[in-house]
């Protein structure tokens, strides 16, 4: 974001750093990367436009339709805050802005992923629980696992929601991870991209990104990462029980994703008997 002689202008910068701290002390949230760089973003133009051309040159109308003010008053807690803000920028800029200035705002904060919102299954639309369950039994399917859990479904929906509310007000976000997801967690990432576009068609709503699936990818990657059982495993070794004892702690400090069921000597290896797969580490 540069003005007119190419540079940004750091009053302005440490200005809306402070409004942004200001959002999360009123709300007692943290908002994470990249909404915070969205709002952040937002301001700036918004002060450095206005600075340039003059506001009434910006907006030639101001007033907010019927079908907006009762957006603008689903979340008041919300819409407070974003009043509060713009009412700094007027004291800080020294004019007066428009009401739609707070209700864009309001559309940012409303549609990003914010920490420390309530988010009990009660405050979300049956459109973001359908949509959460449909992400999940789809790829479920998909991935042959089984995933099923009320934290799971609560922390999806809650990501879920404001992607909804970017979607319908054509708020985009940057995802500087997206290649390197893809790459790590490509078969998951084209997973959900399928199941995003079956979200799309049946909820009437703009196509997914690939941003946004990213973001949604990473959802599973842990959920995988997390709940992946451990690999049963027996330590032999030709030296000895001592010896593999040794060993036992090594392995557990540098593959936590073993589990060591049985040290022994290869010797006793005609002796082992196992219900299920084990895998043998032969040293």
């Amino acid at each position: 974001i540069r003005d007119r002689n190419n540079s940004f202008d750091n009053e302005d910068i440490l200005f809306i750093y402070n409004q942004l701290r200001t959002i999360e002390n009123l709300l007692g949230i943290v908002i994470p990367y990249p909404y915070n760089i969205n709002i952040f973003s937002h301001l700036y133009i918004l002060i450095s436009r206005s600075r340039k051309v003059g506001v009434l040159a910006i907006f030639e109308n101001g007033s907010l339709t019927d079908e907006e003010k009762e957006d603008f008053n689903k979340d008041i807690l919300l819409k407070k805050v974003s009043e509060e803000i713009i009412s700094n920028i007027e004291e800080y800029f020294g004019e007066r802005l428009p009401e739609r200035e707070s209700y864009y705002l309001y559309q940012y904060l409303v549609s990003s992923r914010v920490q420390g919102n309530i988010n009990k299954a009660g405050n979300f639309s049956a459109q973001v629980m359908q949509a959460t369950q449909i992400y999940l039994d789809e790829m479920s399917e998909r991935m042959n696992a089984a995933i099923k859990s009320d934290s799971i479904f609560l922390d999806l929906a809650n990501h879920i929601k404001p992607l909804f509310n970017r979607l319908e007000h054509d708020i985009k976000v940057q995802n500087n991870l997206l290649e390197q997801i893809k790459i790590v967690y490509g078969e998951i990432f084209s997973k959900v991209s399928e199941v995003s576009e079956i979200i799309s068609k049946k909820f009437n709503l703009p196509e997914i990104n690939e941003s946004e699936n990213g973001y949604i990818t990473l959802y599973f990657a842990r959920i995988i990462e997390t709940n992946q059982l451990p690999i049963k495993t027996i330590i032999m070794c030709t030296t000895g029980v001592g010896t593999s004892e040794l060993l036992k702690v090594k392995i557990e400090k540098n593959f936590p994703e073993l589990e060591i069921m049985d040290v022994t000597s290869s010797n006793d290896l005609k002796n082992l008997s196992s219900p299920t797969p084990v895998s043998y580490t032969h040293l």
